[in-house]
């Protein structure tokens, strides 16, 4: 082939490809955010390349919302940032019997309302201008309360204002539950997103502690300590000397013997102890003990003497006479 002749081609293909490569001016994006809120929380959606006199489809749908107080599904602060003409509303409530809508914008408060058995439906034309509400709120009566309910609310028209604009709302009067949100262009859908609404977490109720109760019974007393005193005895040997001097013997106290008890008779005059048959004449110690160690021959020999003693007095005492 021909290198000259190939290059047009190229040129045509390239010119065919390149606009369907690229997206075209003023494409529609829509983007919401955050999906997960806490009652009183804002969910915004920013809105690319809408057109002037686009249809517009604004649906917000709930088939498990936990309302609070008297049943209010409340989207405060619900701001519209574009205009709508030939604007058409939609509320539908299941498992309800009585529906009543409400708005509040510059101070100027409306409302609507309609009643059935089960199901309610208001249906009625609606223009917007672009403002901040108060609030778009919607009260409802439950059928049955062992059953959800479902509330739908359509909001269609012709849009006239800016290409690029947010729309936001509050959340209230709900507590836990979805919400749908689903944006129609032209018949087709340009938006699907569901925002969750989180159950608040619980504050820990503070709780003040027990008054004291009455005083129990005292519990043991532990004894005093006694201080441990630490006596240090240091022995003195003592030394004695034999003694050499002439005289008698100093009478001493000999111990008793291992095991023998009784009366000393270390003391008694010599010859008491010779007449007993006590000591021998030849022994010369003072300090012999009466044979045997039981004290009932002691008081034997104790009771003879006294009656030697009577004995020698009586013959005294009769001489004399």
């Amino acid at each position: 082939m021909n290198p000259r002749a190939s290059l047009p081609l190229a040129l045509l293909l390239l010119a065919l490809l390149l606009p369907a490569a690229m997206p075209p001016a003023g494409a529609l994006t829509l983007d919401l955010h955050p999906n997960l809120v806490y009652q009183g929380d804002t969910v915004s959606i920013d809105i690319t390349g809408l057109a002037n006199q686009s249809t517009f489809n604004y649906t917000i749908t709930s088939t498990n919302l936990v309302s609070t107080g008297d049943h209010w599904y409340n989207l405060t602060n619900f701001n519209y940032p574009f205009a709508i003409s030939n604007g058409h509303v939609y509320i539908v409530g299941s498992n309800v019997n009585l529906i009543k809508l409400e708005t509040k914008v510059g101070g100027v408060t409306k409302s609507i309302q309609g009643v059935g058995a089960g199901t309610v439906t208001l249906d009625f034309l609606k223009d917007i201008t672009a403002d901040v509400y108060d609030y778009y709120r919607i009260n409802y009566d439950v059928a049955n309360v062992a059953n959800p309910v479902t509330i739908t609310w359509i909001h269609e028209g012709n849009k006239s204002g800016p290409d690029d604009s947010t729309a936001s709302f509050g959340v209230s009067g709900a507590s836990a539950g979805d919400l749908r949100c689903l944006i129609s262009v032209n018949g087709t859908v340009a938006l699907d997103e569901v925002v969750t609404i989180l159950a608040p977490t619980p504050t820990p109720t503070p709780t003040s502690p027990p008054p004291p109760g009455p005083p129990g019974p005292p519990g043991p007393v532990s004894p005093p300590e006694i201080p441990v005193v630490t006596v240090s005895v240091t022995a003195t040997p003592t030394s004695t000397s034999s003694s050499t001097g002439v005289g008698d013997p100093t009478p001493t106290l000999e111990p008793e013997s291992a095991g023998q008890t009784g009366w000393k008779w270390g003391y008694l005059p010599p010859p008491i102890l010779e007449w007993l048959g006590q000591v021998t004449p030849t022994s010369g110690q003072y300090g012999s003990q009466m044979p045997g160690a039981g004290g009932t021959s002691s008081w034997v020999v104790l009771f003879a003497i006294v009656v030697l003693v009577f004995a020698a007095i009586g013959n005294i005492l009769l001489t004399r006479k």
